[in-house]
């Protein structure tokens, strides 16, 4: 669905948004990569909060007064999600399958979607009034948890027996992905206060999945000028590549 913009001179293929639990993240997708544009990310601190989504709504009235795209997809980043395999899902219980590590209230809602690459459903709770805010401007668009768009991003890219591990880095919560060849392992998220949270968390993560330091592959992605955290895990894993990169340029 194209914005209400006026202008021209701006027009790219789909605007991609993130609504983590600390800021707010904004991408434009062109069909010619080199001119895609990363915007400004604003900072919040509580993302359920009033202030927070005045501050979405100004920002982004603002963006779409200024670009034209012609799709739109918002994703959340967040731990309010479950997956399920696809042999136990059932319609009826999603609420079952998020009540034990999420605080649930009457006025949730609740959505499944289906991935077939690892066979399962993520069921989470989109935050609404960001859905709706967006919705007052964009009569179109598309809604997903974020660590869909990266289990997606992850299966593209994954053609050997490796076991891999994907770190992505936001301000205060990592997500994990891993798999080993396309057998699909782990998907978490983990928030953190200290670079030694991060680092135990993904230590962690390794130690349960049995996985070996000395053969493993580990990505990380984050767009932090601050990568203490990178020294002490490099003396942890052997193969690591590291990438900045603004993490909303997954969500395609």
């Amino acid at each position: 669905m194209v914005n209400k913009s006026n202008t021209d001179f701006n027009n790219f293929k789909q605007l991609s948004i993130l609504i983590s639990q600390d800021g707010f993240l904004f991408y434009l997708h062109h069909d010619k990569p080199e001119q895609s544009m990363s915007l400004e990310v604003q900072d919040i601190t509580d993302v359920l909060n009033s202030k927070s989504l005045n501050l979405f709504q100004t920002r982004f009235d603002e963006i779409t007064k200024s670009y034209e795209f012609k799709t739109l997809k918002l994703d959340f980043s967040n731990a309010f999600y479950a997956l399920v395999p696809e042999d136990y899902y059932q319609d009826n219980a999603k609420a079952d399958y998020l009540k034990y590590n999420v605080k649930l209230f009457e006025e949730d809602q609740i959505v499944a979607d289906h991935i077939p690459s690892i066979n399962a459903y993520q069921v989470y709770i989109p935050l609404m009034n960001y859905h709706n805010a967006v919705l007052d401007q964009v009569e179109e668009f598309e809604y997903e948890h974020f660590t869909n768009a990266l289990i997606k991003q992850s299966y593209l890219k994954s053609f050997d027996s490796a076991q891999q591990l994907k770190v992505y880095v936001q301000k205060s919560h990592i997500n994990v992905i891993a798999q080993e060849g396309q057998k699909f392992k782990l998907c978490n998220t983990f928030n953190y206060e200290t670079d030694l949270d991060l680092v135990y968390y993904v230590l962690f993560c390794v130690e349960e999945l049995k996985f070996n330091q000395r053969e493993m592959q580990l990505e990380l992605y984050h767009d932090s000028k601050d990568t203490t955290w990178l020294e002490i895990i490099k003396r942890y894993i052997l193969n690591v590549k590291c990438k900045q990169k603004n993490l909303v340029a997954f969500i395609v």
